[in-house]
């Protein structure tokens, strides 16, 4: 029982960290969309 609740915690802490690497995915590639369509202009 303790060993699944373990689990569950690590779980709980991976997914906002996978969240986050999401988001600064998005802002990284973003960012660069616009430095692309800015140089380009």
């Amino acid at each position: 029982m303790h060993k699944l609740h373990h689990f569950a915690l690590s779980k709980e802490k991976q997914l906002p960290t996978s969240y986050l690497f999401f988001i600064l995915l998005r802002l990284k590639v973003g960012s660069s969309a616009v430095l692309l369509n800015n140089s380009g202009a």
